[in-house]
């Protein structure tokens, strides 16, 4: 890859679009009205393992992570969030990921006005403070969401 596409937020290592900025439209543009259905289905399976590594998450309005149950001036809309996280070398990692990375996107600075670098942040947020256990602790478990 050459210097400037690793410079590029948009590329990734190899100089090809990165998933955030492919999927930039639909990331800006999730929202729903408050009285709008919306149908989910989360299903995961154990392949050879005796043991399940990956977690999911559903969260059908981020925004209350900031104003719970009140008003978030987001004029009706809710933001739904949902991901999974594919667990490596054990599921810590995937259920550290779980359990903070929508908390640091709902509490960023930037995330009604730019959910780009919400979200980016957010996963560097959540990588630097599951890289300190690590170093901490001496886990070795990994995640990709």
């Amino acid at each position: 890859a050459s210097a400037a596409a690793a410079a590029d937020p948009n590329m990734d290592a190899d100089g090809r679009p990165s998933l955030l900025y492919l999927l930039r439209d639909e990331v800006r543009t999730f929202g729903a009205p408050r009285d709008a259905t919306l149908h989910v289905v989360a299903k995961d399976e154990r392949g050879i393992r005796d043991y399940m590594e990956d977690r999911h998450q559903v969260l059908l309005d981020v925004d209350d992570l900031v104003t719970p149950g009140g008003d978030d001036g987001d004029a009706g809309e809710r933001t739904a969030f949902c991901a999974v996280y594919d667990g490596h070398r054990g599921a810590l990692a995937a259920e550290f990921a779980r359990a903070v990375l929508h908390v640091y996107l709902a509490r960023d600075d930037d995330y009604v006005r730019d959910v780009d670098a919400a979200v980016r942040r957010a996963f560097e947020r959540t990588n630097a403070a599951f890289a300190h256990m690590c170093v901490v602790d001496g886990y070795l478990d990994g995640t990709t969401a």
